[in-house]
This record gives structure tokens, C-alpha cells and sequence, in this order.
């Protein structure tokens, strides 16, 4: 079989070797032009390229380590949101090989089959559980230990693959308050411990598995899936996109000839089959924007000329908001926040580490309970809330059209909100010596509040307008609140008597329900899981793509990762576009035998 030439254009940093060049001209065109190397991208830089021929992948990073607010970040913030007091909320996107994969809290959840299903609903046939499931778990490696501590975990081995790229592991150090968590939760009438959320059904509390190896390092995209160099791969980083070169076809479409990268003379880049972005949520539509491809009217105010007209791109940014309940522990109790106020603890907890890959610093955030509405609301409530909802149908910003029946069915029958329970104080406050903490984190899993991003100049070295719509919608202050106030009962159970001290935040001055939509909108944040923005839905709904990942009105452009997904669903999406990123592998496969 012929072998195709894969170039993948990044603007990161990479972390290990791989088939990486400085410079393009190695090699005049290649069969596939990869731009993005994020979650999705490696994924697709991976497969078996010797089905593929020759690709070239671009990134605009370099060398770094994992953090947030770094070099490796691309250091984005939203614009002041007007339903939270005009707050700017700084919203981080990986800016290395990996991208968000080596930026996130490593938390791995696979979404319900009804959840799922609804992606499908929305006109996009083969896109529902059975697909997701088999991308997820094409993927998946799970690795466990058959040892005393394994009785903490209920999985079941049939829900999971142990032969994919990215490892997943049960926590060595489970902080032990989980069980109190288990136990008020189920005073409280939440649904029963989960026996695995992995076949479909997540309601209830779990202990979830993290991209954490078993030598207890970070698992990302990178080091999943390009750890074998590639003859027919090239990987050039440092490398950001000016726009898509695009030709007129015969039938009419646009077929993308290649890349214009940015560098001091003009350098080209072709592409003989297809282009695939991988950008993320915040890059594609902006690669797009800059390429003449999105709202006419948008685009000719910044001068930019229109080669297609896609009203959808950029608009349907959905994201997830949070909220912190903060618990001050007990004197003598410890949490993750000792690590900045105790040196010796901290040296401690390095040594352990280190030499044994034990103790606190292995740990990520494992223990998580999704919850339908019965789980934290009595029946007037919840009736309280459909009055909402119905009295503030087709309210800009906000869901509408075909996708707003989707949403209010996922609200109904699907998990609307998760707690997470975390050992350390929200990232908002500072370390105090000798006071620990512990958080429940409330999560809102289907806004009805709607957001955008765009571009706002030609020059390309200006980053795009974030604005992620938190808040746009009553409904979401509404259950954010009820959300909040339920955490407070949770604690207040007998069995964390001898845990917490007193509650910091929002502190027991917030007591009505005005109370509470004070607190959220003046402390809402995001857990950093942006899509939508060039959504898999029918054109005449402002879809960007087609159920293939093809952008409508192209013949060979493709979106694969988040921003394809129309609609947010109660998840972590790391896994599930881990799972795009394999469905759309199969789909470009899939083209060279037709």
C-alpha cells in the first residue's frame, strides 16, 4: 500500500522526540495537513500512518511542563461577563503537544448512552452511544492493581479496554473523607453508590479513574499517542496559522490547497488530500475566521474577504460553570492545601513520591457524584424550575431552535448537576498557615446559557474574544443556587462532625435564595470545557460541520476535536474527544477506499 505524508502543524511545545523539523521546505506537499496537535490531534497523528502517506502536523508551541499560567498556556481570558458583575475569568487552553490533556485536573469520565443518544437527535446519525462507547474504549487502558486497596473501587472490567493508547488508573492516595462524602450523600437521598459510570449509566457518587500512569505521571495526548517516531509523519511546532489557502472547485465547494504559516517571508504549505484542524474550541473557528470562513457580515467589517458563508462558526460556545462551597477542616486535619503552608509535610509528600510514587501528590480529583434533579431537589422545586425555564423561552444567548427540546430533555432525564469533592480550598484563595480545607465543587452539566468566540482584527497575532455566556440564562443562576445551597446540607450530616470547623465559603450570611444568586453571580467560575463552536449540526441550523466532520461547502476540510460537539453534556470531555479524535481517524480511513 502507498504510504501518505502526514505533516502535523502545532504551535506548541513538545515534550518528547519525535519526527519534528524546523522548517517545512524538507519535504514541498504532503497528502494530509494536520494543524493542531491537542487532545483530538495526536490521536489522528497516531493511527497507522502506513495507510495513510505522507503528513505534516503544525503546532505553535515548544518545551515545557504542565501548568497552568505558564509558557504551555495560551493565557486566555473572557471578556467582562455582564450576568457576573463584569468579571473577566482567565481561561486556560493548552499550548503544547497534548494541549488541554497536559493542562487539565486529569479527570476521566465517559458520559451516559441517553446523553450521548441526544447528539444524535440533533440530525447527526451515527453519532450516539454505540459510536462514543467504541471511540472511549478504543482509547481506554485501564490499569489496576488486585490489592487491598482495590476493594475501595467498584468497577466492572467489562465497561473497560486495557489495550488503548491513554492509561487510566484508580488513585494510589484516596483522601480519607471520601467516605463521609458516600455517606451524607446517601442520608440525603442521592442515587446509590455507582457501580461503574463507564456502561451508560453515571447517576450517583463514584471514585473515577485519572489519566495518571502506574508510575503515577500525567498520561496526555502526546505521550499516549506519539510515542513511536513515524518515517511518514513530520510534527513541525513552533508553527501558528495565518489562514487556509482555498481555491474555487468545479462543483462549486471550496477545497483547501494548503496553509500560509506566519514567519518573516511567506511560506506556503500544500496539502494534495486533506486538511484536517485539531485547534480546539477557541483555535479552529479563529483559523477559520482568519480564512475568510464564517459570518459574511462579521467577516467584512474586519475586512476579511467572505469565501464562505457559515453563520455558526464561533457561535454556540457552551461551557461549564462552577461554583465553590468551601469547608474549613478541624485543627490537625490535613488537605492538599498543607502542601504551601508545611514545609515539612510538603517534604514529606515529595520524598514519598519520589522514591515510592505514594502519598498526596499522586492524587487528582477521583471522587464525583452526578445527579439528576430528584437527587437535590424536592417536587415544588423542581416544578419552581420548569416555571423558569418556560417563562424565559427564546431570551438571546441562549439555546433555541431544535437543540433547546434536546436540553430540556437532558435537564429532565439526565444528571443536570455534579458535586465534586476536593481535598484543598478553591483556586481563588490563598494559602493560610495552619488552616486547611476541603471543597464541594457544583458543577451545572447543561447550560442553557450560550456564548461566542471571534476574532476581532486581521492581524492574527491578536487572540480572539472569549465571551463563554455564564449566566445569560435565569434558569442557570436558579439551579446553580439550589445546587449551592444543597452542598450546605450535605456537610451539615452527622458524619462531618468531627471533620469541619465551619463553612468559608459562601459563608452563613447567605441564607435566601437571593442570597445564593448573589454568590453565584459573583463567584462563578468555569471548569474549562469549551465546545460548540463549530458545531455537527444541519446547515440550516448553523452547523459547521456534517456528520463526516466536513465543513459544510468544502470538499476536503474537516474539523475533529470539541468544538464539534453541539450540545454540552454531563461529562469531562477528555475521554470523549479522545473518542472524536479516533471516530474521526476512521472517517479520513474510511475516504481513501471510496
Amino acid at each position: 500500500m502507498k504510504f501518505l505524508k502526514i505533516l502535523i502543524l502545532h504551535s506548541t511545545i513538545h515534550f518528547i522526540h519525535s519526527t519534528f523539523i524546523k522548517s517545512p521546505n524538507q519535504i514541498e506537499s504532503f497528502d494530509y495537513l494536520v494543524i493542531g496537535g491537542g487532545t483530538a490531534g495526536e490521536v489522528l497523528n497516531s493511527k497507522d500512518n502506513r495507510s495513510l502517506t505522507h503528513a505534516f502536523s503544525l503546532d505553535a508551541s515548544d518545551v515545557g511542563c504542565s501548568t497552568i499560567r505558564s509558557p504551555i498556556d495560551w493565557n486566555y481570558s473572557t471578556i467582562r461577563l455582564p450576568n457576573a458583575y463584569n468579571r473577566s475569568l482567565v481561561y486556560p487552553r493548552g499550548k503544547c503537544l497534548g494541549g488541554s490533556s497536559a493542562l487539565n485536573f486529569m479527570i476521566a469520565t465517559k458520559g451516559s448512552k441517553f446523553d450521548y443518544d441526544s447528539i444524535e437527535k440533533l440530525g447527526n446519525p451515527g453519532w450516539g452511544w454505540e459510536t462514543f462507547d467504541r471511540g472511549i474504549r478504543k482509547s481506554e487502558n485501564l490499569i489496576y492493581k488486585i490489592n487491598n486497596q482495590t476493594t475501595e473501587f467498584n468497577f466492572l472490567e467489562k465497561n473497560h479496554n486495557q489495550k488503548g493508547n491513554i492509561k487510566l488508573t484508580f488513585p494510589n492516595y484516596l483522601f480519607k473523607f471520601w467516605k463521609n462524602y458516600f455517606n451524607s450523600s446517601y442520608v440525603l437521598n442521592h442515587n446509590p453508590r455507582a457501580l461503574d459510570t463507564f456502561g451508560g449509566q453515571i447517576n450517583g457518587p463514584w471514585i473515577y479513574p485519572s489519566t495518571i500512569d502506574e508510575d503515577s505521571k500525567r498520561v496526555t495526548s502526546e505521550t499516549g499517542y506519539l510515542n513511536q517516531p513515524r518515517s511518514n509523519l513530520i510534527i513541525k511546532t513552533n508553527t501558528e496559522i495565518k489562514r487556509l489557502i482555498t481555491k474555487r472547485a468545479l462543483n462549486g465547494k471550496i477545497t483547501i490547497r494548503g496553509v500560509e504559516i506566519k514567519s518573516n517571508s511567506k511560506n506556503l504549505i500544500y496539502a494534495k488530500k486533506e486538511v484536517i484542524l485539531s485547534s480546539g474550541s477557541i483555535g479552529t473557528p479563529k483559523i477559520l475566521e482568519q480564512s475568510g470562513i464564517g459570518d459574511t457580515k462579521r467577516l467584512s467589517k474586519l475586512k476579511i474577504p467572505c469565501v464562505l458563508n457559515l453563520p455558526g462558526v464561533g457561535n454556540n460556545l457552551i461551557d461549564h460553570p462552577l461554583l465553590w462551597n468551601v469547608y474549613e477542616l478541624l485543627p490537625g486535619l490535613t488537605s492538599m492545601d498543607d502542601l504551601s503552608t508545611n514545609l515539612t509535610f510538603a517534604n514529606e509528600q515529595i520524598d514519598l513520591y519520589q522514591v515510592k510514587k505514594q502519598g498526596i501528590l499522586t492524587n487528582s480529583v477521583n471522587v464525583i457524584d452526578f445527579e439528576d434533579l430528584n437527587g437535590f431537589l424536592n417536587q415544588d422545586e423542581i416544578q419552581e424550575g420548569f416555571q423558569i425555564i418556560r417563562d424565559h423561552q427564546h431570551i438571546p444567548n441562549s439555546v433555541d431552535g431544535m437543540a433547546f427540546d434536546v436540553n430540556l430533555d437532558l435537564i429532565k432525564h439526565g444528571t443536570p448537576m455534579e458535586f465534586i469533592l476536593v481535598n484543598r480550598r478553591s483556586l481563588e484563595m490563598k494559602p493560610e498557615v495552619g488552616k486547611s480545607y476541603i471543597s464541594i465543587v457544583i458543577c451545572l452539566q447543561y447550560p442553557l446559557s450560550r456564548g461566542s468566540t471571534h476574532i476581532t482584527s486581521k492581524d492574527e497575532n491578536i487572540p480572539p474574544t472569549i465571551d463563554n455566556g455564564f449566566l445569560n440564562h435565569p434558569f442557570d443562576v436558579w439551579l446553580l443556587s439550589k445546587a449551592s445551597n444543597h452542598s450546605r446540607s450535605i456537610i451539615n450530616q452527622n458524619t462531618w462532625n468531627q471533620v469541619i470547623k465551619k463553612e468559608h465559603l459562601p459563608s452563613l450570611k447567605v441564607q435566601s435564595l437571593d442570597d445564593f444568586n448573589e454568590y453565584v453571580r459573583s463567584s462563578i467560575d468555569t471548569l474549562y470545557h469549551p465546545i460548540g463552536t463549530a458545531s455537527m449540526l444541519p446547515l440550516k441550523d448553523n452547523g459547521v460541520v456534517d456528520p463526516d466532520l466536513k465543513v459544510y461547502g468544502t470538499n476536503n476540510l474537516r474539523v475533529i476535536d470539541a468544538s464539534i460537539l453541539p450540545i454540552h453534556l454531563a461529562f469531562h470531555p477528555q475521554l470523549t474527544v479522545y473518542a472524536i479524535g479516533e471516530i474521526g481517524a476512521e472517517k479520513v480511513l474510511q475516504s481513501l477506499i471510496r
